[in-house]
């Protein structure tokens, strides 16, 4: 962490209440450029359910991003921005009517669907809808688990049901391993939509691993450049998590700090109601202020000002934090203030920006 941030955060832990959290804009624009620039092939939809904190989307909309939206209220927040509705597409496979003739009302025409029901539903609502459908790729990929999207037995049956929506079908979308993927979406293509025109590899693109190395993102984009060069069809791209979880930090009080029940812990007064949710994931944090003289244990426990013995995450060989300290959570951009709460009628964090 560099001074300039440092010195924000104990700055704001003077004037403000924690918890809080603390959204790094360059960060975002650093992100959001690098997957511009390496996955250029692909025209770029921020998905909101990442983050949609106002201060985050006026970022992106100031880059000129596009974004993938899931309900009206995300609409909304978009409209209130000025957001073109030719750069929104209403991406998630399940809508209320009534959300997507508010999409509609306000000039959004790009709609995804995965059934004979959702279809029905866009098609008594929305005049001549760009229609996008999401295929099951679950099957393509280790642990997964996620059963939107329709088979190519659905698509078999759902073309027999709607003789003109081989017309209709302007492309195809996934969630999961892009390229195995995309070859399904082609093999969906010369079965039933010969002049598809688009498609949306959709997200899930997590930090680690192979997603840190621009050569990944050099094959993906050089994969779907040959196929626009072979087929003519365009690509979309939703990334969420990717663009802002490393610009997300949550700061945080000990409450309380010992040994009991053979074990150390380590209260803090943000947890799973501050949006601290994933209980397999690796949280990491720094100790910004505080006693200098600390304990080296073998594992603490942390938990939540709740009191209610769920462990929001453990941390070996570490020091144990004492009353007071100020604790700073990292890479909680995304997946976390979205789901913040009031449980126990505790203050939801306030949000900044540096």
């Amino acid at each position: 962490m560099d001074d300039l941030l440092k010195n924000k955060i104990l700055e704001l832990v003077s004037k403000k209440e924690t918890p809080f959290y603390l959204f790094a804009l360059p960060e975002i624009e650093r992100k959001y450029s690098f997957i511009k620039k390496n996955l250029n092939q692909a025209k770029l939809f921020y998905a909101l359910k990442a983050n949609s904190e106002i201060g985050v989307l006026k970022k992106l909309n100031d880059l000129n991003s596009n974004f993938e939206v899931a309900s009206k209220e995300e609409i909304q927040k978009l409209i209130n921005l000025q957001v073109e509705p030719a750069k929104i597409i209403f991406g998630n496979p399940v809508k209320k009517v009534e959300d997507i003739d508010y999409a509609y009302s306000h000039g959004i025409k790009y709609f995804v669907f995965d059934n004979l029901d959702e279809l029905t539903k866009i098609k008594n609502v929305v005049k001549d809808p760009d229609l996008i459908l999401r295929i099951f790729v679950s099957d393509l990929s280790e642990n997964m688990g996620i059963d939107f999207g329709a088979t190519i037995q659905d698509v078999k049956f759902m073309t027999k049901k709607v003789k003109s929506l081989l017309q209709q079908i302007k492309g195809l979308t996934f969630y999961g391993d892009i390229r195995p993927a995309i070859l399904r979406c082609l093999e969906i293509k010369n079965l039933f939509f010969p002049d598809l025109q688009l498609i949306n590899i959709g997200g899930g693109f997590q930090i680690q691993d192979k997603y840190n190395d621009y050569k990944y993102f050099k094959e993906i984009n050089e994969f779907m450049k040959k196929i626009n060069q072979d087929t003519g069809i365009d690509f979309y791209v939703e990334p969420g998590f990717y663009i802002v979880n490393n610009s997300g930090y949550l700061i945080t009080k000990v409450l309380s700090s010992g040994y009991k029940n053979d074990k150390y812990y380590v209260y803090l007064d943000a947890g799973k109601p501050s949006g601290l949710i994933d209980e397999d994931y690796e949280y990491e944090y720094l100790l910004l202020s505080g006693s200098k003289k600390r304990n080296k244990v073998k594992k603490i426990c942390f938990y939540g000002p709740t009191c209610d013995n769920t462990e929001l995450f453990t941390k070996e060989n570490t020091d144990l934090p004492k009353l007071n300290d100020i604790i700073c959570i990292k890479n909680v951009g995304a997946y976390s203030s979205c789901y913040a709460n009031n449980f126990h009628s505790f203050a939801k964090p306030k949000i900044f920006y540096i």
